[in-house]
This record gives structure tokens, sequence and C-alpha cells, in this order.
């Protein structure tokens, strides 16, 4: 695996971390929607979600 491979995957781990926390605050529904978009989120996307939670 390239290192941008596992620099993204372990983005995406964290990200999906957060929304599975958040769920609990924030509804089910909402948690879904995210987390599909996450799954499905190529490098650039990642990172626009990851600002959108403020993290970068």
């Amino acid at each position: 695996m390239k290192e941008n491979e596992y620099g993204s995957e372990n983005l995406r781990k964290e990200l999906l971390d957060d929304v599975y926390a958040g769920a609990f605050a924030g509804g089910i529904p909402a948690m879904l929607l995210e987390e599909d978009e996450i799954q499905n989120a190529d490098d650039d996307e990642l990172e626009m979600i990851a600002k959108r939670h403020g993290w970068k």
C-alpha cells in the first residue's frame, strides 16, 4: 500500500469513528448519510470532509 493511501485510509477510519460517536447526538439517519459519503470518498473528498469536521 502506498503511503498516501495509508494516510487516506487512516483519515477515513478517524472520520467514521467521529461520525459513529456523533450518531448518539445527531441521530442515526444523519450518521448513515455521512457514513456512506465517507466510505465512498476519494482522497480529495476526504480532505473536504475533514475540513467540514474542523480537523484541517
